[in-house]
């Protein structure tokens, strides 16, 4: 009985190392428009790595449907055209339906407000 509970407290930590793990580095990290509110457009290089997993997929925000999945691949690379108003989250989740990381692309402004003319002359 021991031996048995001993041997499942074992294979969950081992589960919990290999999730821990999994990165998912995004280069740039951040992206940045002129104005607030303006789109920005960046092309990202998204890098993954998920040791010991037999598939995983990378998801952006709340999307339903990934990027990009891979099997039997430790580490892979995936370029993606980022355009967005606001921060967005990248996913990569596991073959079974776990996160294994996640990472955020940050959009700021030059500008926080736009520019208002002038309304005064010299001449």
């Amino acid at each position: 009985m021991k031996f048995a509970i001993a041997l499942i407290v074992m294979i969950l930590s081992v589960h919990t190392v290999q999730a821990q793990d999994a990165e998912l580095i995004i280069s740039p990290s951040k992206c940045v428009a002129l104005n607030k509110g303006q789109v920005c457009y960046q092309t990202l290089t998204i890098t993954m790595k998920a040791p010991l997993q037999n598939e995983f997929c990378l998801f952006m925000g709340s999307q339903s449907e990934p990027l990009q999945c891979w099997q039997a691949v430790e580490v892979a690379e995936y370029r993606y055209r980022f355009a967005s108003e606001k921060s967005v989250e990248f996913r990569l989740v596991g073959d079974r339906g776990q996160a294994l990381s996640n990472s955020v692309v940050n959009v700021a402004w030059v500008y926080k407000q736009s520019r208002k003319r002038n309304r005064w002359r010299l001449f």
